[in-house]
């Protein structure tokens, strides 16, 4: 049988040790999909490494340093923050934006009299 990495319970054990990889795994959609797309190439790198017959333990090593380098909590954390800052402008009503009235013409169409 091959010795597998458990990639799945890496990502999982990343996620918990970080604070702001749980709020931004759980609030933004593209950290939640680069974090799942991240893990399916780990898979994969994994399968080509036990392939070379690099063992488990040197592979787990690889699989952290590639999954402790993205993808960028604060990329996300900031979506987060625009997010509600926008819905909260939404929700008081956005400011209408200023009417340019320079094309308006200020005589009588028909001209004068």
């Amino acid at each position: 049988m091959p010795d597998r990495v458990d990639i799945d319970r890496l990502v999982e054990e990343h996620a918990r040790r970080n604070l702001e990889n749980q709020i931004a795994y759980h609030h933004d959609a593209q950290f939640r999909y680069q974090t799942r797309m991240l893990a399916t190439v780990l898979h994969l790198v994994d399968e080509v490494l036990e392939h070379e017959g690099i063992p488990a333990s040197v592979r787990t090593r690889v699989v952290r340093c590639v999954l402790y380098g993205s993808p960028n909590p604060a990329d996300a954390l900031l979506r987060i923050d625009q997010h509600r800052e926008a819905a909260e402008a939404m929700a008081k009503g956005a400011p209408r934006p200023p009417v340019d009235t320079s094309w308006i013409q200020t005589t009588d169409r028909w001209g004068p009299g």
